[in-house]
């Protein structure tokens, strides 16, 4: 399965990296950061969050909606509540109306 979750704070990490442990999965993770996008293509590691951790590889992160929802079997929204509204209408050009959104902010 195909399954992004829009975020990539503490809790939308962990949630990606308990996805990644089914070998039927694939994550990809939106971030608004073009700098923690890199820092995890060079690394695989999101210091600011998990320190050392390496994730899965599974596990992609960009800062292209179209990227992040092109393939997409099911999208959990992980932002801040106050951004969602927001989230939700820029991500609106690529949404496919028969992917399921999961809201666990």
């Amino acid at each position: 399965m195909n399954i992004t979750i829009i975020g990539t704070g503490a809790y939308s990490m962990s949630m990606a990296k308990r996805l990644a442990k089914n070998s039927n999965n694939n994550i990809i993770l939106w971030t608004e950061d073009p700098k923690k996008v890199k820092e995890f293509n060079d690394t695989k590691k999101i210091k600011s969050i998990f320190k050392d951790e390496v994730f899965d590889k599974k596990i992609k992160i960009t800062n292209d909606y179209k990227e992040a929802l092109e393939n997409s079997n099911i999208i959990f929204m992980m932002t801040a509540s106050s951004f969602l509204k927001n989230t939700l209408e820029s991500i609106k050009p690529f949404y496919k109306k028969n992917t399921p959104i999961k809201d666990d902010t």
